[in-house]
Parts: C-alpha cells; structure tokens; sequence
C-alpha cells in the first residue's frame, strides 16, 4: 500500500502501464457502521479521512516475477 496525493491520476497512469490498484479502505474505520457506536458524536479523524482518500494497493504477492515486480515498483 501507498499514499499519493492524486491518487485517481497515478491509478489511471499505472492502468495504462497494465498494472492494476485497489483500494480497500475507502471508509474510514471511524465512519464505518460496524464502529459507530464507539465513536464519540462530534469527534473529527481528519488523518483518517485523509488517508482513505490518498491510499493505493499495489499488487505484491509471494512468487511474483520479477519482471512485473520492477514494473510495480
């Protein structure tokens, strides 16, 4: 995983280079619904916020070629 700044840009760069990304906290932990009732009504979690809005997963699997490993990276 890693954090961009424009993260919609350099998913769009890395997919026409054929490597896909994911993103798998698009919501914060303090607004999921299965965390709502211990999160207190007025408290704010702007880092949190911040990085479900800037993280990519980049692909990165045991035995990947090295070949698409140095393209990844």
């Amino acid at each position: 995983m890693i954090r961009a700044k424009k993260r919609e840009r350099l998913r769009a760069f890395l997919a026409g280079h054929g490597i896909a990304t994911g993103i798998h906290y698009n919501v914060p932990l303090p607004r999921h619904p299965a965390f709502r009732e211990f999160v207190p009504e007025r408290e704010t979690f702007p880092v949190a916020e911040r990085a479900c809005g800037e993280t990519i997963s980049l692909p990165l699997w045991p035995g990947m070629p090295e070949e698409m490993l140095n393209d990844v990276a």
